[in-house]
């Protein structure tokens, strides 16, 4: 043993029952006195039950949750803002390829078309050619 006695302090505490939201070291007029040992840096573990503190760390309250900050409510909105956008590019993406798609097969439905037309204006050319023929036999 070295011979050296703990040295306590003053606090003064609010006189409501439960755990310490905080202390003053100066005197408060309205406040309780108490006194502690030196190395009283985890506060919170005490309750104060009316006429002594009690050193209760098991049953400390969990805290409230705080709301959100401005800046993680944007960083949220931001978050899902970037989500959307890449939603979107792949939407865009899926969309111009099948725009492609369709034009390749337009493309093809024309030249169908284009070859119908031939066709259909050949055999008309052939009709008319047998529909002389025929008049020109009477």
């Amino acid at each position: 043993m070295n011979g050296r006695r703990k040295k306590n302090m003053k606090i003064w505490i609010d006189d409501i029952e439960g755990y310490l939201q905080g202390y003053a070291m100066m005197e408060q007029p309205e406040a309780i006195e108490v006194e502690v040992g030196e190395d009283f840096s985890d506060f919170f573990n005490y309750r104060w039950d009316g006429t002594k503190l009690i050193y209760d760390p098991e049953n400390v309250p969990k805290p409230e949750p705080t709301p959100p900050t401005d800046v993680e409510v944007l960083q949220e909105q931001l978050k899902e803002i970037k989500l959307l956008n890449s939603k979107l590019m792949l939407n865009d993406l899926a969309m111009k390829q099948e725009n492609e798609e369709l034009k390749t097969k337009a493309d093809g439905l024309a030249q169908i078309n284009a070859k119908s037309m031939l066709q259909i204006s050949e055999l008309n050319n052939e009709v008319k050619a047998i529909k002389e023929k025929i008049e020109g036999a009477e």
